[in-house]
């Protein structure tokens, strides 16, 4: 098995003047899901296997999240690596060459210049000099779970969007930063990934039902405050928001199935039609009326 891993004839070599782009141009690599945001891309869900890829220089800063698979991977930087599950890497603004062995499925988000207010010498350095690959990090980790808990490629880019600062923030003070200490993961508090886990888990089979906060704490074993504090840390909102947020995404579902409003309520935990189109009008920017107008024209 060893000399699998340094059979480079084994693998089918692309290049691209990005990550992306690097990554699609290689016929052994399959794009499962795509989001773009100002003609860049922002996010994608690939799988790759045995596959070399190189890119000659890159201008964005790339994170990697391992979803499944287990195999090794090598590039010019680092040499070989374990790629362990649920591990992160970090690379970008320098020249990149990668064979990946077997198959590996991951996502990636992309960081770049023009959206973000970069330190980029301090970062380009940190990026070279340190082996930011298999690092373990709950945040990261609670982050991707909760982008792959969306079942819409509009929700996910909503919710990323919204935590795009953040979590470069998170990455620069905890990774790319002079002061970084690669052992003190936890510096920022939050959710760890198991607790993430339970409270969708939670959510997902209780959602029908009518909740409040004491359901929460009760189900996540912590107080009120703990909870929302928390919660705050990791994702920028509350419980209540990621609930209403799984309530919607089967409503949505339901109307276009054509099923009537009373039954949609009841089937989301929603209380009245009036608090439907509330949420609706909150979160959606349109009425539930509207909304099925829209999908029927699209249809």
């Amino acid at each position: 098995m060893k000399n699998l891993y340094q059979d480079q004839s084994l693998l089918v070599k692309s290049e691209g003047i990005n990550a992306f782009e690097a990554i699609q141009a290689n016929p052994n690599n399959r794009l499962i899901e795509a989001i773009f945001h100002q003609d860049k891309p922002l996010f994608a869900i690939w799988e790759s296997q045995n596959a070399k890829v190189v890119e000659p220089f890159l201008h964005e800063i790339c994170l990697s999240y391992h979803i499944s698979g287990s195999i090794r991977v090598r590039n010019n930087v680092i040499g070989q690596n374990n790629v362990k599950f649920n591990s992160i890497s970090i690379y970008g603004k320098h020249a990149y060459e990668w064979n990946i062995y077997n198959k590996l499925i991951y996502a990636q988000l992309y960081f770049w210049d023009d959206l973000l207010d970069l330190d980029k010498d301090q970062i380009t350095q940190q990026l070279v000099q340190k082996h930011l690959h298999g690092i373990r990090d709950n945040w990261i980790d609670g982050f991707f779970r909760m982008i792959l808990s969306y079942s819409s490629t509009d929700e996910k880019k909503q919710f990323i969007l919204k935590m795009y600062l953040d979590c470069f923030k998170h990455l620069q003070k905890q990774y790319l930063s002079k002061q970084t200490n690669l052992n003190r993961l936890h510096e920022n508090g939050g959710l760890t990934s198991f607790q993430v886990g339970k409270l969708q888990q939670y959510i997902e089979q209780n959602y029908q039902q009518q909740l409040n906060i004491n359901d929460f704490c009760s189900a996540m074993n912590c107080s009120r405050s703990h909870l929302f504090r928390e919660f705050k840390k990791t994702f920028g909102t509350t419980p209540y928001h990621f609930l209403n947020q799984k309530r919607l995404e089967v409503a949505k579902s339901l109307l276009i199935q054509g099923n009537p409003i009373h039954l949609i309520c009841n089937k989301t935990g929603i209380d009245t039609p009036s608090k439907l189109n509330y949420l609706f009008n909150k979160y959606v920017g349109m009425s539930p009326k509207q909304f099925i107008d829209n999908n029927r024209d699209i249809n």
